[in-house]
């Protein structure tokens, strides 16, 4: 349509342009670049290798303890004598194994903290692309009912001067046009300040420029409810809870071994220069007493940890509650965003056929052109706002698939 290219062409000087010196970042594209460029989610891997390492090494607490020293006594008015000597020690007790344990679950804890910041920072870098994407398109409709709202205003002011509106009409067209201004205005900032967030998610400068690509289409259907529920457990904040249970109860189990549980000690020594008792070794079995006195610091130190493991019971089971109400308000969100999903399909159908019916009017001289514009702009408004609504289903999908541990084409 001849018509369509003139108001394609309006919008050439839109504000936001496509730039194509950069790649084109798509949604799983930017998801990528963000798990191998943010910060954040390098501390965090940072920190996993440093539990990692812990992991590997604990067998090191069954290593005996090695010293060697030398030693020069005078003793008056006898002699002097010169020791050197060599001393291996090492301490056993139920409690060593329980250390080992801890330091497992440690790294399994930050190993899953690791999982459970990687899927977040995926999904919130895909939220932040498809707001740029709605962003971007709420900006040019700005831009564009900015020019319609200018050839308003010509057309009013041709009008004027023919003495067929008065000055009333043509200083309320003045002022629809400026109080269109700020909300391209706030639209752009919107667009830069959501631009800047996106990058830094992605480990980007400021100032480098990006071009998105793709588009916001997300496809329907969702599973039953039940279904969902059911996927509770495998929630990231249910495994944490989790983990932090298996962590205390290991923690328990280590503070009785260390107050109560006996330890037995072996070392060995060697000096070459006592030649007469150059070489000992000595067997030891130490058992703790003040432990078994009441209220003990011992004692208060198991106390504490049931009081945790008791108080996480309650956290896990408030938690499980509050998963579901999330689960169901999701679900219902989404069931809403539907609905207005093809409720917008619909608007955007009609206006199409409003916009199709001024076009033929216009080219048969009964309308004029604002009114085709008028026409184009509502046809633009409806899928604005069939985009936004895409954009929520979009959001409140990530959501729900980030609170259930699932991808979101996985049900």
């Amino acid at each position: 349509m001849p018509l369509l290219i003139l108001l394609a062409g309006m919008l050439s000087g839109v504000c936001l342009p496509a730039r194509s010196q950069e790649p084109a970042l798509d949604a799983d594209t930017a998801a990528a670049m963000a798990v191998q460029r943010n910060l954040s989610l390098l501390a965090r891997q940072l920190d996993v290798a440093a539990r990692e390492r812990a992991r590997s090494s604990r067998w090191n607490l069954l290593v005996p303890t090695l010293s060697a020293g030398a030693s020069l006594a005078q003793t008056y008015p006898a002699s002097a004598g010169l020791g050197v000597g060599l001393e291996a020690s090492l301490g056993l007790s139920a409690a060593s194994s329980y250390r080992m344990r801890d330091a497992v679950l440690a790294y399994e804890a930050g190993f899953l903290d690791l999982q459970t910041a990687r899927r977040q920072l995926e999904r919130d870098v895909r939220i932040s692309f498809y707001s740029l994407i709605v962003g971007r398109r709420r900006a040019e409709l700005a831009e564009q009912s900015i020019e319609t709202s200018q050839r308003r205003l010509e057309i009013a002011r041709q009008n004027f001067e023919l003495g067929r509106v008065s000055e009333l009409d043509l200083l309320n067209v003045q002022v629809a046009l400026e109080n269109l201004r700020p909300a391209l205005a706030q639209a752009r900032l919107d667009y830069q300040i959501e631009e800047m967030r996106f990058k830094d998610f992605l480990g980007l400068d400021a100032a480098r420029e990006i071009t998105l690509a793709g588009s916001l289409e997300p496809a329907s259907g969702q599973a039953g409810l039940d279904g969902l529920l059911r996927l509770a457990d495998g929630s990231p904040q249910i495994q944490a809870f989790l983990r932090q249970r298996l962590i205390l109860s290991n923690q328990k189990k280590l503070a009785v071994t260390e107050e109560f549980a006996p330890v037995l000690s072996l070392s060995y020594s060697y000096d070459p220069v006592e030649s007469w008792s150059a070489h000992s070794f000595r067997l030891g079995l130490a058992v703790p007493l003040d432990s078994w006195i009441p209220r003990s610091q011992g004692r208060l130190r198991v106390k504490e940890i049931e009081d945790s493991l008791a108080r996480l019971e309650l956290e896990l089971a408030s938690a499980r509650r509050q998963l579901e109400i999330q689960v169901r308000s999701l679900a219902l969100g989404l069931s809403k965003s539907q609905t207005g999903m093809e409720a917008g399909q619909k608007n955007v159908e009609l206006a199409g056929k409003a916009y199709e019916l001024a076009e033929r009017e216009y080219r048969a001289g009964l309308v004029d052109l604002l009114t085709v514009l008028e026409a184009y702009d509502r046809l633009q408004e409806a899928q604005l706002d069939r985009l936004a609504e895409s954009f929520s289903y979009q959001v409140g999908l990530l959501n729900l698939a980030f609170l259930l541990d699932i991808a979101p084409t996985d049900w």
